[in-house]
């Protein structure tokens, strides 16, 4: 969170698809010290989270939460019929909040604005979508079958910009043109704007 210096943390707590209600999410200074570790509680498995001015929204399995971050309260929780295992999330410039559901029943990507959250894609070349990062009008996708993809907000256009043979989790843009990826197995790597992956750390 850049306006206020401070990095939240979904914690899972539990199986990722489990409903137990002991979900968290926690603050962490830049310095790496726990400020307040159970932040908000009572969710299940929170996992990607997106930032639009004094709210927080993070995936929860099924649900889209909304959390004032002033206040540190809930305020509200979207639900669509189909959402099986929403992952990641990212918001535009214009206040738009895109889901991931990376279940492959299901596997699209949801769109959230003006209190609903509705399908915005679903695609034969997006197969069970995970990361997600907007920059520039285009959407970034990471799939559970290693490739890195560009989708045109405008049109909805989709470009292949690498296969890197694993997993793509977390995804965050560089210099406005390469990328740095994480995947489920523990992997760190940097991939270019022109398709070229290098590993930069292995666990």
């Amino acid at each position: 969170d850049d306006s206020r210096n401070v990095l939240y943390v979904s914690n899972i707590n539990g199986r990722p698809s489990e409903k137990n209600g002991d979900g968290f999410i926690s603050k962490v200074t830049l310095a790496g010290e726990i400020e307040n570790l159970e932040w908000i509680t009572g969710l299940n498995a929170p996992k990607g989270m997106g930032i639009w001015q004094n709210y927080l929204y993070v995936s929860d399995i099924d649900e889209l939460v909304e959390i004032d971050i002033e206040s540190g309260e809930i305020l509200n929780k979207y639900q669509t019929e189909d959402a099986m295992f929403l992952n990641d999330v990212t918001v535009d410039d214009a206040g738009n909040v895109y889901v991931s559901d990376m279940s492959t029943q299901n596997s699209v990507i949801y769109k959230f604005f003006d209190g609903k959250l509705e399908v915005w894609l679903q695609s034969e070349q997006i197969s069970s979508p995970n990361g997600l990062f907007f920059e520039d009008g285009r959407l970034i996708v990471g799939t559970n079958d290693g490739y890195l993809k560009e989708i045109d907000l405008a049109d909805k256009s989709i470009t292949t910009i690498a296969k890197t043979g694993f997993g793509i989790d977390g995804i965050q843009g560089i210099d406005g043109e390469n990328f740095i990826v994480s995947d489920w197995e523990g992997r760190t790597a940097f991939i270019s704007a022109t398709g070229y992956v290098r590993v930069l750390m292995n666990t």
